[in-house]
């Protein structure tokens, strides 16, 4: 009951909407034009040619329509001074192949285009909003009502527009999915061993909606194990993509302060995000984030030291199909730090984040070989807390130097790559990624910290090296790196290439 009377008020304001006529001069002659309003109209900035043959007129602003994505557009010549216009209308949508939450919320979305004219900007607006939701794929196709007028014979301007139904297809709508992986942190191969341990689950309490738990246990190197627990909600509020995420970790350690001295460590942090498309297509995207965040810190016998802080983020990636690439993003954070054992951090700062990434392909040498620029960095004119200050090395950037061998209130690191895949056809392995790369970076600090060796004035370090990571039939894969420093360590000791290996288990 509830969808005839939708059809009937669709109808009638349909209408309502196009019963106006819009008339045609051409050498003279007046052709009139239905089934399309004066603004529709209008936005065509359709100009008439030299010619009043109402079938060439009707070709041309049929022709013009589809170019401005009206894909179900078709017209009609009526008589020598008459055309009807069929933009469409979609009035029902029906979704298949998911049940549940995520499907009612897939609804809500896709009702949107109920009453629109089927446009192909905004099937992919649309599309893409649906997409967002946690653990949804899908597709969209138009099927056309029993009303659709197939014969203009007997046509009067009172005629209804042709109704659609629109269908969304979801595939592979995973309702949880999860990972383990294997490594040891850089240049520990085999000794500082880490196990990860991932899973989510989607559409929990609506549809769309994720929670992820993440667990970490760090072992090894005649060091005192450490263990990281992570839990993330992602809600999206409204059918405009509107979305909340909130995330809290907690990591609890023992920090060997002499030798054969050991202090417990305790680490918290709680995060939460607002966050707003200003634009979104399946290649083209503008976020804009606000979150605020806590970070505390407590070693056994000392004082706690605690951050508080706000953030905007700006975030922005356009992909084309030629496999071409570009994601910007720019952040002001601004907070207030709390420390007794580290009195030069206390009171307020405020530093500004800018990441940018590019990905092009090198077709010229081959289908599936492309060049990777990405990089990031932070400025600041204050003096900011340890857990935001700029780190470099690790497993991603500056490959082969020790995680954290220098941080600073300001830095910036880069990477340069140059990467080819292959594609195999057999009942073991999938596919492969082998990239050779030159890693650059550099932090500063107001002054040289005279107990700290990781936090010098300025110091600037490269690596090069080679990388490839393997997809393994079954959900495993094999990723790593060797890296060879070009510079020497905090210490001024040589450092030697450095292999890191990752094993991976997904389901």
């Amino acid at each position: 009951m509830k969808k005839l009377f939708l059809l009937i008020v669709i109808t009638i304001f349909s209408f309502c909407a196009y019963a106006k006529d819009i008339s045609l001069f051409v050498n003279n002659k007046e052709i009139k034009v239905y089934g399309i309003s004066t603004e529709e109209f209008e936005a065509l900035n359709y100009m008439p040619k030299n010619t009043s043959d109402a079938k060439i007129v009707t070709k041309n602003l049929v022709s013009t329509l589809h170019q401005m994505g009206y894909v179900a557009a078709e017209g009609f010549v009526v008589s020598d001074h008459e055309i009807f216009l069929n933009q469409g209308l979609i009035t029902i949508v029906n979704v298949f192949g998911v049940n549940g939450k995520a499907k009612v919320a897939i609804e809500k979305i896709a009702k949107n285009l109920i009453g629109k004219r089927p446009n192909v900007d905004k099937l992919d607006e649309i599309l893409t909003d649906i997409n967002a939701l946690s653990g949804v794929d899908a597709t969209f196709a138009l099927q056309a009502s029993k009303n659709k007028i197939l014969d203009p014979r007997g046509w009067t301007p009172k005629d209804n527009t042709s109704h659609y139904s629109l269908i969304v297809k979801v595939s592979n709508q995973a309702q949880h999915y999860g990972a383990i992986a294997l490594d040891s942190t850089p240049r520990k191969l085999s000794k500082r061993n880490r196990t990860t341990i991932t899973q989510t689950f989607n559409s929990v309490i609506v549809g769309g909606d994720h929670i992820q738990g993440s667990f970490t246990h760090i072992w090894g190197d005649n060091q005192k194990d450490q263990n990281e627990g992570s839990l993330t909600y992602f809600l999206p509020i409204l059918e405009n993509g509107l979305y909340t995420e909130m995330h809290a970790s907690y990591t609890a350690s023992k920090n060997e302060v002499q030798p054969n001295i050991t202090k417990d460590f305790e680490g918290t942090s709680f995060t939460g995000t607002i966050g707003y498309p200003i634009f979104r297509t399946h290649d083209e995207t503008l976020n804009i984030l606000g979150g605020i965040g806590y970070q505390g810190e407590n070693q056994e016998g000392e004082s706690d030291s605690s951050v508080k802080a706000l953030n905007t983020t700006l975030f922005y990636n356009h992909s084309d199909p030629e496999g071409n690439s570009i994601t910007t993003s720019i952040t002001v954070t601004s907070g207030d730090a709390s420390s007794q054992s580290n009195l030069r951090e206390n009171g307020r700062f405020t530093h500004f984040r800018v990441g940018a990434g590019y990905i092009h392909a090198l077709s010229f040498i081959g289908d599936d070989t492309e060049l990777k620029l990405e990089g990031f960095g932070q400025y600041t004119n204050d003096t900011v807390p340890g857990a935001q200050k700029f780190i470099l090395g690790g497993s991603d950037f500056l490959r082969g130097y020790p995680t954290g061998i220098y941080s600073g209130n300001n830095g910036a690191v880069g990477t340069f790559e140059i990467a080819h895949k292959y594609f195999y056809d057999n009942d073991f392995l999938i596919g492969s990624n082998v990239k050779a790369f030159w890693d650059i970076g550099f932090v500063s600090n107001k002054s040289e910290d005279a107990i700290s060796l990781n936090r010098p004035k300025y110091k600037a370090l490269n690596s090069v090296g080679i990388a490839s990571s393997t997809d393994i039939k079954n959900g495993f894969g094999i990723s790593g790196w060797l890296g060879v420093p070009l510079n020497k360590g905090n210490q001024g000791e040589n450092l030697s290439p450095a292999v890191y290996l990752r094993l991976t288990k997904s389901w």
